[in-house]
């Protein structure tokens, strides 16, 4: 009797990325975010070792956190671009109306256009303001809208990706997902 050999199963890992982590070294003695996968920063009980280094991420970019998706799913690349994420920002002053009009057109930097982005909730607490956006693509561009209309991004933090959303999983550690909670 053949046996059939066993396919590799598709992993998708939730991981609550912490500031100053990168998903490649690009020449730099960068922390990685892969790094992060080891059996010890489960949220929860897992005993197996999975090696990471291969995967690929969709995750924030280091001077962000929150939520970065790992998996060996090699098709996801294609779907990973058309999720929308949602972020939670802080700046240190209240978001006027203009530049809320600004940033929700879009706008033109250093000739380059940047597709606006949906605010969905803002709140003022204390000296800061905390700002929750919907974006598809690249969240480098957040830091470029603001700071062109003065405004300066003490913090990004994804908070959710497609379904998936970040909920209490506690930074530098993951967790499995699955494909469905995602897309």
């Amino acid at each position: 009797m053949e046996t059939k050999p066993q396919k590799n199963p598709k992993i998708y890992i939730a991981l609550n990325k912490p500031v100053d982590y990168s998903v490649s070294t690009d020449g730099e003695q960068n922390l990685l975010v892969s790094d992060l996968i080891i059996k010890e920063n489960y949220a929860g009980n897992y005993n197996k070792d999975l090696n990471a280094k291969n995967y690929f991420i969709n995750a924030p970019d280091k001077d962000s956190e929150g939520l970065a998706i790992l998996t060996n799913d090699q098709g996801a690349s294609a779907w990973f671009a058309r999720l929308y994420c949602e972020y939670e920002l802080t700046i240190g002053r209240p978001l006027i109306r203009d530049a809320k009009k600004v940033l929700e057109a879009g706008m033109n930097i250093d000739g380059e256009f940047f597709p606006g982005i949906k605010i969905k909730r803002e709140f003022n607490k204390g000296k800061r303001t905390i700002i929750t956006i919907n974006l598809k693509g690249k969240e480098t561009r957040i830091r470029r809208m603001f700071g062109r209309l003065g405004y300066n991004i003490s913090i990004i933090r994804r908070t959710k990706i497609g379904k998936l959303k970040l909920g209490t999983l506690p930074v530098g550690k993951w967790q499995l997902a699955k494909k469905e909670e995602v897309v």
